[in-house]
């Protein structure tokens, strides 16, 4: 955990006021549209920018100009090792397909109704999800500004615990709108955030705490369940989901049992 980054230097502010700001912010800032669901129950209920956008606001106020620019250096860290890009990229796809195909070999069937697109789209949807859906908008706030500031505190591992339902009341509008409570369930979707948390703080660390490959690997998440998990439905769909539970935990505690950053 060396190469966390060190917040406590010249802040203004302290940690705890700074997490409270960070948090409060995160949602106004997000749950802004979360009422015009009630006029047009298809419209957005979130709007996924608030952690990071409150990451930049509340850096600049507790530790000016050299916060923020710390803070965005983690957005442009590149150069970490190829395995951790490799991770990112691949750990998703393989995560998901398990789950898929586990759920193949149980009886589930695939609906041949839904369009996929082809191979050759994929870096753009992954693109748009980075940019459109949660990874940009989020990460830098949930990893790059919260997590180092409970490191010291919580360790690796209980500060992905303590994040990880601060991530899923995040997403709480999305669920109470309606409509997004079919697509995932909420009960597995917490269960399924806390091992996910866990993943996220060993790549931020183990990268070098870069942000863009924790940006990269929840990208590939999203565009990975875009496209495979409206393939099921009904039961099949809920035990997809269980499967991806069941599959992310194992993961998540290999990861915490096997490496020496979530020893302390």
């Amino acid at each position: 955990m060396r190469d966390a980054p060190n917040v406590a230097r010249r802040a203004r502010w302290s940690t705890r006021r700074q997490i409270v700001v960070f948090l409060l912010l995160a949602v106004a800032l997000s749950w802004w549209a979360w009422p015009l669901t009630l006029l047009d129950p298809t419209s957005t209920a979130l709007v996924p920018i608030g952690p990071s956008v409150a990451a930049l606001i509340v850096a600049g106020l507790a530790g000016g100009r050299h916060e923020v620019a710390a803070l965005l250096r983690q957005l442009v860290r590149w150069r970490v090792p190829v395995v951790w890009w490799a991770v990112a990229l691949l750990g998703p796809v393989a995560l998901i397909g398990a789950a898929v195909l586990a759920d193949l070999a149980l009886g589930a069937s695939a609906s041949r109704a839904v369009e996929r697109p082809g191979w050759a789209v994929l870096p753009l949807l992954l693109a748009v999800r980075i940019v459109v859906g949660g990874p940009l908008g989020e990460e830098l706030g949930w990893r790059g500004f919260l997590l180092p500031r409970l490191l010291p505190r919580w360790g690796a591992l209980g500060a992905s615990l303590v994040i990880a339902p601060l991530w899923f009341a995040f997403h709480l509008p999305v669920f109470l709108a309606g409509p997004a409570t079919g697509q995932r369930p909420p009960l597995l979707f917490l269960l399924w955030v806390v091992p996910l948390s866990v993943l996220h703080t060993w790549l931020y660390l183990r990268a070098r705490c870069s942000v863009a490959v924790v940006i990269v690997f929840h990208g590939m998440i999203d565009t990975a369940a875009s496209l495979l998990f409206p393939l099921f439905s009904g039961t099949d769909y809920t035990r997809l989901w269980l499967l991806l539970v069941v599959l992310t935990t194992a993961w998540a505690v290999a990861v915490v049992r096997l490496d020496p950053l979530f020893r302390r």
